[in-house]
């Protein structure tokens, strides 16, 4: 079966991404949400936000957002519990932008076809 592409394209960066075709692998509307949440921590500018700040600025439900954040964004952003509500706040670690995330992630799909 021959591997299929998809073309994924933001302001700063594109590249192509081998589409999904096990339950591991990225799909497409993963990436583009993916992309989604990077540019909406890039827009906070190094303050903290929450799960579901995250999703009311993406239009995407708060516990797709936490799922995304654990599974691909967890080397390149700081999670915070607060104490008495046990609410996780999130930021972008220094120096992580929206082209450096792309570009692990074309990275992490062209060795997950190896």
């Amino acid at each position: 079966m021959a591997d299929t592409y998809f073309y994924l394209k933001t302001e700063k960066y594109t590249t192509w991404l081998r589409e999904s075709s096990g339950s591991d692998d990225m799909r497409k509307d993963e990436a583009r949400s993916v992309v989604k949440i990077v540019q909406c921590l890039e827009q906070a500018e190094g303050s903290w936000l929450w799960y579901r700040e995250i999703g009311r600025r993406t239009k995407m439900q708060h516990t797709t957002v936490s799922r995304l954040i654990l599974k691909y964004l967890g080397q390149f952003v700081d999670i915070q519990t607060t104490e008495p509500f046990k609410a996780k706040m999130v930021k972008l670690k220094p120096g992580v932008d929206t082209k450096a995330v792309v570009r692990y992630l074309a990275i992490q799909e062209k060795l997950g076809k190896l």
